[in-house]
């Protein structure tokens, strides 16, 4: 309406190679995010071998259906001892995907895994909030993993 104040602006600029988003709000916020937890996805999948997890573990699958809802990505460390079940949250990650990643492992252990393999599980966002920094204290086979989008600007001369 005519008059009144807007209280927060969003420009979105996308970036073709790694579908990654940045967005500016006039609250004093500024957030480097993926719009949608699908671009996260394949942003790891896409570039596994790059990440620190793709160190030790080779990918299985992403999006796998189990009785429970899909699982966003299956891995198996190279010595074929121990499932990830990895959790993505496109922002700040609560306690409730500890249930939710929990359910999952035990899927994994239940379907796929081998009595001999353990399965454990990371849930991945942009920041973890008090209470499921509080929930992972006491599962010590799920760990909670930041990430972080950068992005640069360039002058048409600073180009390699």
């Amino acid at each position: 309406k005519t008059g009144e104040l807007v209280s927060t602006i969003e420009v979105r600029l996308t970036c073709q190679s790694a579908m990654e988003v940045v967005s500016y709000t006039e609250e004093k916020e500024f957030s480097e995010s993926f719009v949608l937890e699908r671009h996260l996805e394949d942003f790891i999948v896409h570039n596994w071998r790059k990440t620190k997890l793709g160190e030790n573990y080779k990918l299985v699958d992403n999006q796998l259906m189990t009785t429970t809802g899909p699982l966003d990505i299956l891995a198996l460390n190279k010595d074929d001892s121990e499932y990830l079940v990895i959790e993505l949250k496109k922002g700040r990650a609560s306690d409730s995907a500890v249930g939710q990643i929990l359910r999952y492992m035990a899927w994994v252990q239940e379907s796929i895994a081998r009595s001999d393999q353990r399965v454990s599980g990371r849930i991945i966002g942009i920041r973890e909030d008090d209470k499921l920094r509080l929930a992972l204290t006491q599962v010590p086979n799920v760990e909670f993993l930041r990430y972080e989008v950068k992005f640069d600007l360039f002058e048409h001369g600073d180009l390699i």
